[in-house]
């Protein structure tokens, strides 16, 4: 027959415990303030790509808060041009066919406004809940976008008065 821990071993188990809900809590603490203060926009969605949570870059990047996000999905915010792409990559992801997707897209603003950003996406396991959700940063590269544009149409411009 098994033991019964004294008062003492009971009380060593308890301490250690709160010990680790300690550094449990620190280190939700770390990743909120991580999360809540990173300059690219952050997003977490489920499966079918409705977000469940965004940090205020990416607010400030859409144009919607907190509570008009979780309303929409990745199609939502996504060019037409690159919603198939965005979606075929998200089931993939899910499936877990890959294990990560990076690509470049144009993305819509609540003001209807296009801009291209940098995508990256994870899939991260949900402990408090069991699921498996996405874990999306975004980069707004228009700016860039616009050079290469520039450059491109410089360079044609420079070989056709070459030529």
């Amino acid at each position: 027959m098994a033991k019964k821990p004294t008062y003492e071993e009971l009380e060593q188990r308890v301490k250690g415990l709160e010990q680790d809900v300690l550094k449990l809590k620190r280190s939700e603490d770390r990743f909120r303030i991580i999360f809540n203060n990173a300059p690219q926009g952050i997003v977490l969605a489920d499966h079918s790509g409705r977000f469940l949570k965004v940090n205020s870059a990416w607010e400030d990047m859409f144009g919607y808060n907190e509570e008009e996000s979780q309303q929409l999905t990745i199609q939502d915010i996504t060019s037409p041009e690159d919603i198939k792409i965005s979606t075929d990559n998200l089931a993939d992801l899910f499936s877990r066919d890959i294990g990560f997707y990076r690509f470049e897209k144009r993305f819509k603003r609540k003001d209807g406004s296009i801009f291209w950003g940098d995508l990256s996406i994870s899939l991260i396991h949900d402990l408090e809940n069991g699921l498996e959700i996405a874990l999306g940063v975004v980069v707004d590269i228009t700016y860039r976008k616009r050079y290469e544009d520039a450059l491109r149409h410089s360079e044609e411009r420079y070989k056709t008065i070459f030529e």
